[in-house]
Parts: structure tokens; C-alpha cells; sequence
């Protein structure tokens, strides 16, 4: 092959090289440097120097065992999710039902820690899959209307999460309120916390199995280069004989899996004052109505996925897979 001929090949490789490292390194870094840079305007805005309000920050998060421990906890529920909204994301999907999801699910494994007696090797995996299955389930909904009626994701989500919200409160502050006045679920039994170990997080290990696992089925997996298929040409994969629907109703209920486990693990890790629940609550759920900054947490594991290229490995590092992009 004479160098002309190269030449065009190599321009080639040259400009996806380029294009990889824009997409997967610049783009994230500069969404990290902006948000920064508005931190320090606005502290500057209050009257404040920012070096000491960032020092502050790094302090609490890595100031020593404890400190490093907790933000683990606290990123445990972000990685799990921002993995299950890249898993969607991969079928071309946008769910941003995250809150409902979660809701349904966490309560739901609330309620079987909680109610149900069993030794700690039965009560954890089944309160655990109880609630993934229910989440899983109703985000399933969103699947069957997307294939058989044509209702875009992004309405039906959010239509669902007012429903499951509000069903999660009546639950946590009617038939399910712990004894008191306080509207909240009862304590949820040791044998199903997920244990620590040393001074980390179990369910940090579990976050970096799944995002492992993840990477694993939409790389080496026929089901993920069905699913790749699908979320760049929904016509093409039609065409080429793939059950594009049932690919779909996976997409949206397998993501939702990994989301319940997130809360999961961390509603599960509560046992101490000192341990984090995304509730605000140790081993136990409250009506969203009253837990501060619930509500919005859903919407920040999609934009985690989005600045993460909707790439497993991307969760934890920078990886070499090339971000797809949601299309109807």
C-alpha cells in the first residue's frame, strides 16, 4: 500500500482519537472546572474566600478514616445510579424516573427489612431484591407505553414519579408510620443492613462490582451490542432481526435495578448515628414531603451519566468507550 493510500486511513484514526479524548476527558473536565469556578463566585458573592470554603470541603471528605469512609458511603448511591442511567442511556433511552423508582423501591425493601424476620444470610439478599424487583417493575411501565402507545420516556417518568412519590408518603406517614408522631417507616432490622467492612462501605465495593459487571455486558455481551444497535438505530436494529422492543422494557427495567440497589445499599448501611441514609434517617424512610433534598437526587445520577459519557467505567475512571447518544 503506497503512503497516498495511508494517509486517509491514519486522518481517520487520528480524528477519532481527537474526538474520543474531546468527548470523554475535555468535556468532563471542563464541566468540573465551570462548576468550580461558580463556587467561587458565589462564595465571593457572599462575602467569602473561597480558598477556605474549598478547604473546608476537601478537610470533610479526606481529612482522615472517617471522613473518607462517609464520602464513600455518600458516592455509593451516585456511582449505582449514574451507572443505571448509562445503561439506558446505551438503548437510547433518557430515563429520568430515577425518583419514583428509587422511592418505590427503597420503601419497598423498607417495609421487608423491617416486617419480615429472617437469619441476616435470607433477610439481606431478599429485602435487596425485593425492592429492585418493584422499581424494576414499575419502570417497566415506562418500557410498555414507549414500545405500544410511542409515549416518550421523559414524560411518562416524570409523570410516574409524582405518582410514586406520593404513594411512598402516604405509605411512610399512614400504614407503614413507625410509633410517634414523626412520619416515618420503623427502623429496619439488623439482619438486613449491609455491614461494613473496616472502615469501608460494603456498598462501595458493591458499586465498583456492578460498574465492573456493567461494563462487561455492554462490551462483551451480545445483549450489549443489541442494545448499542438500538440506542444509535432503533430501525437498524429492527431490520436486522432484533427484538427491539424487548430490548427496550430491558434497558429501562435493568437500569432501574442498579438504582434500587443504590438506595438500597445506602438505606441498608444505616445502623449508627454516624451512618449515612439518603433519607436523612438511619436504616429507615420518611415521606419525601419532609426529607430535605430528596426530591432533586433523582435528576442527579442523569447528570452524572452525563458528564461521565454514560460509560461504566467512566463512573469510577476514564474509559475508551465512546458515549451514545439518547434518540427516539
Amino acid at each position: 500500500m503506497s503512503l497516498e493510500e495511508r494517509s486517509p486511513s491514519r486522518e481517520r484514526s487520528s480524528n477519532a482519537s481527537r474526538s474520543l479524548w474531546m468527548s470523554q476527558i475535555l468535556v468532563p473536565a471542563t464541566a468540573v472546572v465551570v462548576a468550580l469556578a461558580a463556587g467561587v463566585l458565589l462564595i465571593l458573592l457572599n462575602g467569602h474566600s473561597p480558598v477556605a470554603g474549598y478547604g473546608a470541603l476537601l478537610k470533610g471528605a479526606f481529612s482522615g478514616q472517617e471522613a473518607l469512609a462517609r464520602t464513600l458511603e455518600k458516592a455509593t448511591p451516585l456511582i449505582l445510579s449514574g451507572l443505571a442511567v448509562a445503561f439506558a442511556f446505551r438503548a437510547g433511552l433518557f430515563n429520568i424516573g430515577g425518583q419514583g423508582q428509587l422511592a418505590l423501591g427503597a420503601i419497598t425493601a423498607a417495609g421487608v427489612g423491617y416486617a419480615v424476620s429472617l437469619p441476616a444470610v435470607l433477610h439481606l439478599p431478599l429485602a435487596l431484591g425485593v425492592g429492585a424487583f418493584v422499581g424494576a417493575a414499575y419502570a417497566s411501565i415506562v418500557g410498555v407505553l414507549k414500545v405500544t402507545r410511542g409515549a416518550h420516556e421523559v414524560i411518562t417518568t416524570i409523570m410516574l414519579n409524582f405518582i410514586a412519590s406520593n404513594f411512598t408518603d402516604w405509605l411512610a406517614g399512614g400504614p407503614w408510620q413507625d410509633k410517634g408522631v414523626v412520619p416515618r417507616t420503623p427502623a429496619v432490622l439488623s439482619s438486613a443492613r449491609i455491614p461494613t467492612l473496616g472502615k469501608l462501605p460494603a456498598g462501595f465495593v458493591v458499586a465498583v462490582v456492578v460498574a465492573v459487571a456493567i461494563w462487561f455486558v455492554l462490551r462483551r455481551t451480545v445483549l450489549g451490542f443489541d442494545l448499542s444497535t438500538v440506542g444509535l438505530n432503533r430501525s437498524a436494529g429492527f431490520y436486522a432481526g432484533m427484538p427491539v422492543r424487548r430490548l427496550v422494557i430491558i434497558a429501562i427495567g435493568a437500569a432501574t435495578k442498579n438504582r434500587i440497589n443504590a438506595w438500597i445499599t445506602s438505606i441498608s448501611s444505616g445502623g449508627t448515628p454516624e451512618s449515612n441514609c439518603i433519607f436523612a434517617e438511619p436504616a429507615r424512610i420518611a415521606p419525601m414531603s419532609s426529607a430535605a433534598g430528596i426530591v432533586p437526587r433523582g435528576f442527579v445520577r442523569a447528570n452524572i451519566a452525563i458528564v461521565m459519557p454514560s460509560n461504566p467505567r467512566f463512573e469510577l475512571k476514564p474509559g475508551s468507550n465512546r458515549p451514545t447518544t439518547p434518540r427516539d
